[in-house]
């Protein structure tokens, strides 16, 4: 169980999805510099920065936080965890539209 700081838990993430330091500073609208301090725990982001970077390595903002790299890795499992409850509530009547229509679509074919 490695301990790791809230930058290295944000580089661990950044380049497991594959991102490059330019590509997140630029997503931040920050320099290549600025934002490598936060991954080298030079500067303490301020929460709203550390919002912004955990919506764009779709992560919840808790698992900069974690104890250990295992916590990181149960956090990460919530792949969904940005939906609110009107997105899902949406998304349910979409699938209940779509239903409707596929049973139309049937009920046409037979």
């Amino acid at each position: 169980m490695v301990k790791h700081s809230i930058g290295q838990k944000i580089r661990d993430l950044r380049l497991e999805k594959g991102y490059t330091l330019k590509t997140i500073s630029g997503k931040l609208g920050i320099s290549i510099s600025a934002y490598a301090k936060i991954e080298r725990d030079e500067t303490d982001p301020q929460a709203s920065r550390l919002i912004e970077i955990a919506k764009i390595l779709r992560v919840e903002v808790g698992c900069f936080f974690a104890k250990t790299t295992s916590d990181i890795v149960s956090s990460k499992q919530t792949k969904f965890s940005l939906a609110s409850k009107n997105d899902i509530n949406e998304l349910r009547g979409l699938i209940a539209a779509l239903r409707k229509d596929v049973d139309r679509i049937k009920a046409k074919n037979r």
